[in-house]
């Protein structure tokens, strides 16, 4: 760590002895520093007589975000409508809980563990983290009018609940899984989201609009009018 320091140097004026003055004299400075310590060690030397300073320096430390801490692979972020359209299509049958949060809610860092230790129990199902603050028109559209906040969603029953939860709460977001998380068959994919019509899930916007490899044919058929028949014909999609 390199220190910008000002040359300085003291000496003595006749019949002054305690009352040092400043001088032009050239000063050498020697830095050390202490990885494990907040301060550095600077040496200044001039006129024969050596002087220490410590100089307190930053303390490099990189804190982890409350909201990423200790999140299982079951744990995603949505940052866009599209992310989280995308997702509900991708979980299929599987229970989506979906936590809606701000970085400077109590309530939501207080709660946050326990939404991470009720994904880490239960594997089969996904959480999104949405952040009010970078979703704000998603979360209005959606209602999102106090925090911390929890969508459920499963398959083709869409949203199955809506609800605000706290620490004093808890029970209520533990009673809504062991509810939803029940065993069951495919009933069919997920419904559309009511709140963005516009919005479908990104794959199969990608097969909407690729070109079909279907041969079109001709089918020849008659049909009767009275005595007669007459010959028509039709274009069908293999």
């Amino acid at each position: 760590m390199a220190i910008a320091t000002r040359p300085v140097a003291w000496t003595h004026r006749k019949g002054m002895k305690d009352k040092p003055r400043r001088s032009s004299t050239c000063t050498t400075t020697t830095t050390t520093t202490t990885p494990s310590s907040s301060y550095a060690s600077v040496w200044t030397k001039g006129n024969g007589r050596t002087r220490q300073t410590h100089v307190v320096r930053a303390r490099e430390t990189t804190r982890e975000r409350w909201w990423e801490k200790n999140c299982p692979p079951n744990m995603k972020d949505i940052h866009s409508t599209q992310e989280f359209v995308d997702a509900l299509a991708e979980a299929g049958e599987k229970l989506v809980i979906v936590d809606f949060f701000a970085t400077w809610c109590g309530a939501c860092r207080a709660l946050f563990p326990k939404v991470v230790e009720i994904a880490e129990k239960n594997e089969d199902i996904v959480v999104l983290k949405v952040n009010f603050d970078e979703n704000k028109p998603m979360c209005k559209s959606l209602g999102i009018k106090v925090l911390p906040f929890f969508h459920f969603y499963r398959g083709a029953s869409g949203k199955l609940a809506a609800f605000s939860a706290s620490m004093s709460k808890l029970k209520r977001l533990e009673d809504a899984v062991s509810i939803h998380n029940t065993a069951r068959c495919s009933l069919g994919p997920p419904p559309a989201l009511q709140e963005f019509p516009d919005v479908a899930p990104a794959k199969e916007a990608e097969h909407a609009n690729e070109p079909s490899t279907k041969r079109i044919v001709r089918v020849d058929y008659a049909v009767q009018m009275e005595r007669t028949w007459l010959a028509k014909h039709t274009w069908v999609r293999e």
